[in-house]
């Protein structure tokens, strides 16, 4: 599947309502400045994301990228988008590198890569990260995981790949292997 097809599946999905996602997309200057400010190229499948989505959040799940803020308090604006975005970042994937790698340092985890975009917060802790283009994983999204301070836990190929995930448990992830009681999850540092 396709990323329009995936999110055509979501937005038919009545167990994942509320869905919702920006109206029109980000801009191509929006886009821009992501990888600016980030000093990243995104991959195609997350631009194109960004420009025919901006964000995306429905029960349970929200794949950060850029929320349209001017339109929060607009009378046809989802509540639960709208609320999100006022919040402050919640959607905005600029915020959330910066503050991860805050806490990474002050909890001694393993630091946030460079080379990529976070996508979303893993509710038990952990964060999903997209390796963007001139990384050695370029294109992959990867689960780190503060069970195991901030270290890989497992992966999925591509973008499309962890989207199909999350809307419909396949494909799984490939799965780190870590030696008996060694940074493990069960394991000890």
């Amino acid at each position: 599947m396709n990323i329009d097809e995936l999110m055509t599946l979501v937005k038919n999905d009545k167990e994942k309502e509320p869905f919702f996602c920006r109206d029109g997309g980000a801009t191509e200057e929006e886009i821009f400045n992501v990888e600016k400010t980030l000093c990243v190229e995104l991959s195609d499948d997350y631009r194109y994301f960004l420009s025919n989505y901006g964000v995306a959040l429905w029960f349970g799940e929200t794949i950060r990228g850029i929320p349209d803020k001017s339109n929060a308090d607009a009378p046809d604006c989802n509540k639960l988008y709208g609320r999100a975005v006022r919040r402050g970042d919640l959607l905005d994937t600029l915020k959330d590198k910066e503050r991860y790698k805050n806490y990474a340092t002050d909890n001694g985890f393993n630091l946030v890569p460079d080379n990529g975009v976070i996508l979303q917060l893993e509710g038990g802790g952990g964060y999903y990260f997209l390796f963007c283009k001139g990384s050695p994983r370029s294109g992959q999204v990867v689960w780190f995981s503060n069970d195991i301070k901030g270290k890989e836990y497992a992966h999925w190929m591509s973008f499309t790949d962890f989207i199909a995930y999350l809307l419909t448990g396949n494909p799984d992830p490939s799965l780190q292997t870590f030696p008996f009681g060694q940074d493990g999850p069960y394991g000890d540092d």
